[in-house]
């Protein structure tokens, strides 16, 4: 057990003594962070902001990626599931963009009673 600890500092000063102690650093703290089931806090910069503990966050990754993959492969969801969505509020101002667009500037679309807005049909109000 004394040459494991002995073996574990000879690492940690070979890793400073390299310039690489930033990095040991980064590790020991995401693998403090697994051991107590949190999200490590180097995974904020390209993971969702959530405040679960890292067994529901992978969960809830999961089932995230499989919204996206069924709405890549089947088309179009027939309900979207809001707080799967990294960024709600630009995929809701999307939507309406595109709603008004469709309903209140084609010139196509003025001669319809109805607009396909992806597989959806709208009525259009006279």
């Amino acid at each position: 057990l004394f040459f494991f600890f002995q073996a574990e500092d000879g690492i940690r000063d070979f890793c400073l003594s390299r310039g690489l102690g930033d990095v040991y650093k980064r590790q020991d703290n995401m693998y403090s962070a697994l051991m107590k089931n949190q999200v490590p806090k180097n995974w904020d910069k390209i993971a969702y902001p959530s405040l679960k503990p890292l067994s529901s966050w992978i969960e809830d990754l999961i089932e995230r990626v499989r919204f996206m993959d069924h709405w890549l492969t089947q088309g179009y969801p027939i309900c979207y599931w809001l707080s799967g969505l990294i960024f709600p509020h630009g995929f809701l101002t999307g939507v309406l963009q595109t709603y008004a667009c469709l309903l209140y500037t084609s010139d196509a679309a003025d001669d319809l009673l109805c607009v396909d807005l992806g597989g959806r049909r709208i009525i259009k109000k006279k």
